[in-house]
């Protein structure tokens, strides 16, 4: 019996042993490949509405500029000194252009500032087309200058096209013996060449006055000109208040200024008010006529005004006034620009 059981114990052994060889090899052949043991690749599920899940954007706060359109009508006064609303500046840029477009005023669709350039050419259409004697560079509601620009008053002078220029317009004072008179040019200043239709104006007032010499000594000027001319020929406080006011005599003589430096409080002043001499734009000529003065001067005061081309006149001795100063509707040299 024991030998039975030693029998028994022995195959048992050997069937254990057989198993543990056999146990490695199954297990080889039941595991997976290491490139295919990675974890399965899942996928977000794709939204039902794309739209309605999109990472929503940060509202855009940058300030844009506002859009100005121009008025209709103008409910407040453009010019020097006006309300100057944009919309409203916008609407006499844009009128003054197509009134009279050889006055150019540039960018009438955006721009809404009013300077030196937009009152100048104020002043010119008032002195041109709605016959003022004395223009303020101002457009009121209501006023004769909007009424003429508008519409509801003709103008005292023929609108300009680009294929037109001024002079043909027929409007300036003629004399048949304007060509007889000599015109000279003082030197070493401000007396710069007139244009052709000052030069045709100027020489048709001396003429109707049996003229036939005069001499130029001052067209358009710069500051420095300006200042210049108005320390040397004005030299004290009362010569340069009689002519141009007081604030204007406290900075020359009151306020410790240098000659450039008074030059720069009128360019200043110029560039913030539109206020200064019209020969700054070169709309005055300073004239010594040859022969009977005062005739020429009265002529001139004559035509002031009434849409002949002539604006303003400053007699000599008026204010102090060295020599008859006149003043033209439009620029009386060719050259451009504040300088």
């Amino acid at each position: 019996m024991s030998n039975q059981l030693e029998e028994l114990k022995q195959r048992l052994l050997a069937v254990i042993d057989e198993y543990k060889k056999l146990k490695p090899q199954a297990a080889a052949n039941t595991t997976t490949p290491a490139t295919n043991n990675k974890p399965a690749e899942t996928k977000p599920a794709a939204p039902a509405n794309p739209a309605a899940n999109a990472q929503a954007k940060p509202a855009d706060t940058t300030a844009k500029p506002a859009t100005v359109v121009a008025s209709k009508t103008l409910s407040g006064s453009v010019g020097d000194k006006g309300q100057n609303k944009p919309a409203d500046v916008l609407l006499v840029k844009t009128l003054l252009n197509k009134f009279t477009p050889s006055f150019n005023l540039s960018d009438t669709k955006t721009n809404t500032l009013v300077g030196p350039t937009t009152i100048g050419v104020i002043k010119k259409f008032q002195q041109e087309k709605a016959g003022l004697a004395n223009p303020d560079g101002l457009i009121s509601v209501g006023g004769k200058t909007w009424k003429v620009l508008n519409g509801e008053t003709p103008a005292t002078g023929a609108t300009t096209t680009p294929n037109e220029t001024p002079a043909a317009s027929g409007k300036d004072f003629t004399h048949p013996a304007a060509a007889r008179v000599n015109i000279a040019y003082s030197s070493g200043g401000s007396a710069h060449p007139l244009n052709d239709r000052a030069t045709k104006l100027l020489k048709s007032i001396l003429a109707s006055c049996n003229i036939f010499s005069a001499t130029v000594t001052s067209t358009k000027r710069t500051f420095a000109d300006q200042a210049r001319i108005m320390l040397q020929y004005y030299p004290t406080y009362a010569a340069m208040s009689g002519l141009y006011g007081v604030e204007t005599a406290n900075a020359a003589f009151k306020q410790g200024k240098s000659r450039a430096q008074f030059a720069q409080w009128l360019k200043e002043r110029y560039t913030r008010t539109g206020r200064g001499s019209n020969h700054i734009p070169g709309f005055a000529i300073d004239v010594v006529p040859g022969s009977n003065r005062a005739a020429y001067a009265a002529k001139a005061q004559e035509l002031k005004g009434k849409g002949t081309g002539v604006a303003h006149i400053i007699p000599k001795g008026v204010g102090g006034e060295k020599v008859d100063h006149i003043e033209f509707s439009f620029e009386v040299t060719n050259i451009k620009g504040i300088q």
